[in-house]
Formats: C-alpha cells, structure tokens, sequence
C-alpha cells in the first residue's frame, strides 16, 4: 500500500503534519475485526447487525444497521455504551434505545453503534467511542446527525 505524505526538512529533520499522520494512521493501522453479521427483529422492524471487536482493549460494537445510505447522506446515529442493568430493565425513563432505534425507523436508515466494554463495569471511555467512530467509517459513513 502506498501512501503519501508530505514531509517537509525543517533543520535535517523531517516534519509531518498531524493531519498526514492521521491520514496515513487510518490507512494502516487495523483497530477493528469484523466479526459477525445477521438480521435482528425488533418491535422497531428489522435492523441489520453488523458485529465488530476491537483488536486490543476486548471491546465489541454491534453496529444496528437500517437500510442503506449513500456518501452524502446525513445518517442518524447513535454511539450508545452498553449499561447492562438500565438496557435490560429500563431504568431509564425514557429508553434511549427504543427511542433511537424509533428515530432510525422513521428516518428510514440510519445506524445505533452498541459499545459493549470488555469489563463489567460500564464506561464512557474516550477511546471506545473513538473505535466507535471507526465503526461508523468502515459502514461509509462520512456526515452524520446524533441521536442524543
């Protein structure tokens, strides 16, 4: 694979930019595994899961897919961090799940990102939610609206 980056001498040394280094990064480096793919049924119709692990960390995203979209589209999307007692009880009032899943629907397309933490205890941890991002970009996801 090839790829360009711009390097500039500065004194003897050689400079990059940051843009180029993450560019050149993104190209390169394998954070995520794609690791399964199936239909799921829900009360909100049927969403396509496409499962992913993250190569280090243990974290997976199950990323629940609503028919397709094009490059410049405008997907909704929600990066939810699993929380196993409030998802499977409900504690929250207004089940931001359902609610996601429901905006999805009625939007047509769209994408709920699953962040399930390689520990017990739930997290908000920076860099899940920057694989999360990973997630999105691997789908052909380049704008997006959150669902908050």
């Amino acid at each position: 694979m090839v790829v360009n980056v711009n390097v500039k001498v500065n004194g003897g040394s050689k400079v990059i930019s940051i843009s180029d280094l993450i560019s050149f990064r993104l190209q390169t480096d394998v954070l995520l595994q794609r690791t399964a793919e199936t239909i799921v049924d829900t009360v909100h119709g049927k969403f396509n899961r496409i499962s992913f692990s993250a190569k280090y960390g243990g974290n997976t995203y199950h990323a629940f897919c609503l028919n397709g979209w094009q490059p410049d589209d405008i997907v909704p999307v929600r990066m939810h961090s699993a929380n196993q007692v409030e998802d499977v009880f409900s504690f929250d009032k207004q089940n931001v799940l359902s609610r996601s899943l429901e905006i999805i629907r009625n939007r047509g397309f769209g994408v709920l990102v699953y962040i399930v933490p390689s520990s017990a205890l739930p997290g908000n941890d920076p860099l899940d939610f920057g694989l999360g991002a990973q997630v999105l970009r691997k789908l052909g996801i380049h704008r997006m609206q959150l669902i908050t």
